[in-house]
């Protein structure tokens, strides 16, 4: 298996990607200023002491699954480069959404049964509010990651498409290849692409 951080992009993300050098380098400008942006620290949750580490763990999972759901807010120049909506509802995407929705969806009934034995009276939704919207923030922030990854793939293949001496291969023959259903679980783990 390839090195984490070796990765290339399958050939039909690369292929929705811009085909225009100018607009590649454009876009990945836009992004990289974006993914300067301080990001503020996690809030905390709310409920009992003994089940913070839990209930964090949880806000974490349903947060990143209640943005790769949410349909409106995404970043329209980014959709260009990798559109999640689309790769949601490729089968890889839907099964991994599926997945996540059910352990969600339990975790969540586990949790609500085990603040009320402990005493809670509070909603769910509403110890986690906080850290659910910066969960969410953070999947949009690492989508962004990944769709300078993908520009980045891009340019490289067309620099080496047009002879330019010194373009570095787009894909190294050991890299892990990525579709866009394979982004789509990562940023439901919380994972984002390895620095190019």
């Amino acid at each position: 298996e390839a090195p984490r951080d070796q990765l290339s992009f399958a050939p039909e993300l690369l292929a929705k990607a811009p085909a225009s050098l100018q607009t590649c380098r454009s876009l990945l400008m836009f992004l990289e200023k974006k993914l300067e942006e301080k990001v503020a620290d996690a809030p905390a949750v709310k409920g009992p002491e003994g089940m913070r580490a839990r209930l964090e763990l949880h806000a974490a999972a349903a947060g990143r699954l209640a943005a790769l759901t949410d349909k409106a807010g995404w970043d329209a120049r980014a959709k260009r480069v990798l559109d999640l909506g689309a790769a949601a509802k490729m089968p890889v995407g839907e099964a991994a959404l599926k997945r996540a929705s059910e352990r969600a969806e339990r975790e969540a009934k586990q949790l609500e049964a085990d603040a009320k034995a402990k005493g809670e009276a509070g909603d769910l939704k509403a110890m986690l509010a906080e850290r659910l919207a910066w969960e969410q923030a953070r999947l949009r922030r690492g989508w962004l990651a990944w769709c300078a990854r993908l520009l980045k793939a891009q340019e490289a293949k067309l620099l080496a498409a047009a002879g330019t001496p010194g373009a570095a291969d787009a894909a190294p023959a050991a890299a892990r290849q990525v579709g866009a259903g394979e982004i789509v679980e990562a940023l439901l783990l919380g994972e984002v692409p390895p620095p190019a």
